[in-house]
């Protein structure tokens, strides 16, 4: 994977940050969904990481509601 681009977890953070609330909810539903099922692709820091983003985002709009 020389050409692959290289992705650290500010940078996807920033990018989760950036999405809607929603976006954010049902790509974490899918995450889920791959650990559920043993995928190879599913990775627990990440997914623990965007838990971290998406709560602090609910609490922060919750707060601003």
């Amino acid at each position: 994977m020389r050409n692959a681009p290289h992705y650290t977890r500010a940078s996807e953070a920033d990018y989760w940050r950036s999405l809607p609330l929603i976006r954010l909810r049902r790509m974490l539903r899918a995450l889920r969904k791959r650990g559920v099922e043993g995928h190879w692709d599913y990775d627990l820091p990440r997914h623990r990481h965007m838990i971290e983003v998406y709560r602090a985002r609910k609490q922060q709009k919750d707060h601003v509601s």
